[in-house]
């Protein structure tokens, strides 16, 4: 089986020599390789973080409304207490 290379470079770039075809395969090897690392790290970050978010709101959202109801039912503590030397 025999496979030819320069059948993957554009001819416009008239690479006629062998080692020129390698080192343009390598060049664009890495930068696909590069995109495609960048772009699954982008898209993983963004599925974890909206996985996290929503966790976040479902697990919030009771002790909202708790702490909610708990603040209409008992009224807050004064800031500072009173002396009771005064």
């Amino acid at each position: 089986m025999h496979f030819d290379l320069r059948a993957a470079v554009p001819h416009f770039l008239h690479l006629h020599n062998a080692w020129d075809v390698v080192a343009f395969a390598l060049v664009v090897s890495t930068l696909t390789k590069g995109l495609c690392d960048y772009l699954g790290t982008y898209l993983i970050n963004y599925a974890g973080f909206g996985l996290i978010t929503d966790l976040r709101i479902i697990s919030t959202k009771p002790l909202c409304a708790v702490r909610r109801a708990s603040f209409i039912a008992t009224p807050p503590a004064p800031f500072f207490p009173r002396s009771s030397t005064t």
